[in-house]
């Protein structure tokens, strides 16, 4: 795999994590 491809995925993973935590978060402080 080249290094841009990596890059690439771990970008969206942590973009994916993110929006997991900061949707849980939402929906337990915000309501």
């Amino acid at each position: 795999m080249t290094p841009g491809g990596l890059l690439l995925r771990v970008v969206l993973m942590l973009s994916l994590l993110l929006n997991g935590l900061n949707a849980a978060f939402n929906s337990g402080c915000g309501s």
